[in-house]
């Protein structure tokens, strides 16, 4: 899954394999939530049109389909849904697709501005950037991206 985003993968114990969770009662705003929410991120989003996702694998393997999640559960295994399967079908054909809201968080503050070559009252600037992540479908970082400060112990500026 690249940042957030992918088709729905699952690992089975009982069968020790990983395959697709098929998108057969796959709602978003349920299971899509219940895989976000294991995996860290922020929320889920709304879904693109089935025709702009990714292309499936070849002969993908689904080990899971027809969930029933509340949206509270922890992780999919938990949501009640057929019994596992070793299958290369499923009745859609497709595996579920998520896409997750990451919210922006801040970068760490760049080192401040040099006050050298400075005098009197002059100030220095230092700026941080909401990049770590970027938001993805989420909220944006909080507060400013920028502070000034003024320089300390400047000498007065000559002739004033």
């Amino acid at each position: 899954m690249t940042l957030g985003k992918g088709y729905v993968q699952i690992y089975s114990d009982l069968l020790d394999k990983t395959g697709y969770v098929c998108s057969d009662g796959f709602d978003n705003d349920k299971e899509g939530a219940v895989v976000c929410r294991s995996l860290g991120f922020d929320g889920v989003q709304e879904l693109p049109a089935t025709s702009s996702l990714p292309a499936m694998p070849d002969s993908p393997l689904f080990l899971l389909s027809k969930l029933e999640c509340t949206g509270a559960e922890d992780t999919l295994q938990s949501c009640p849904h057929s019994p596992w399967s070793n299958s290369t079908t499923c009745d859609s054909g497709r595996a579920a697709y998520v896409l997750c809201k990451v919210n922006g968080r801040w970068s760490a503050w760049e080192n401040w501005e040099s006050c050298e070559g400075k005098c009197g009252t002059a100030t220095r600037n230092r700026n941080r950037t909401c990049t770590n992540p970027r938001p993805l479908g989420g909220l944006n970082c909080d507060g400013d991206g920028f502070q000034e400060a003024p320089c300390p112990g400047l000498s007065p500026c000559p002739g004033k």
